[in-house]
């Protein structure tokens, strides 16, 4: 959700200076996914086989990792060659429009929100989508001191992807 508000000349810009405006998008942009969610809990009821979560943090850390998950999971042979060479295109590479995910940076990408938002933004955003952070194990961002740290990745739980 941050990654989505923080996107170059996008939310960010959009809403530079309209808190409440922020607050009720991000809080709009969560009840949709949370409503996908219990959509998702509903359907497994009658279908048995696993909904696989994948957060996009763990695909742009762990792009091949997170690949041979989803196919083990889906119990499906390993990713084809084509898959995995597209996937080991997505780290380092700078080209692609502000909403593009292949040919940039996909770490880069999925924190760049702890630079670009302010931690103002951060906690009306944080506030709009409180509850739905639960359900996919994200926790709010407490400080500054919390956003500035790269290597806080403000989730309560990891999926494991062994």
């Amino acid at each position: 959700m941050r990654s989505r508000m923080a996107i170059k000349d996008g939310y960010n810009k959009k809403y530079r200076n309209k808190d409440e405006a922020l607050r009720i998008h991000s809080k709009m942009l969560c009840k949709a996914m949370a409503e996908d969610a219990q959509i998702a809990k509903e359907i497994q009821k009658n279908h048995p086989n696993p909904i696989v979560v994948v957060h996009y943090e763990d695909i742009a850390n762990y792009t091949k990792t997170a690949a041979s998950y989803i196919y083990r999971t889906l119990e499906m042979d390993n990713p084809p060659v084509e898959v995995v060479a597209a996937i080991s295109r997505l780290r380092g590479h700078k080209k692609g429009d502000a909403y593009s995910v292949y040919g940039r940076d996909s770490v880069a990408t999925a924190y760049n929100w702890k630079k670009s938002l302010s931690f103002k933004q951060v906690r009306l955003i944080d506030e709009g989508c409180k509850d739905y952070y639960k359900y996919i194990g994200y926790e709010p961002v407490g400080s500054q001191q919390e956003l500035s740290d790269p290597n806080n990745y403000h989730r309560t739980t990891l999926i494991t992807l062994i």
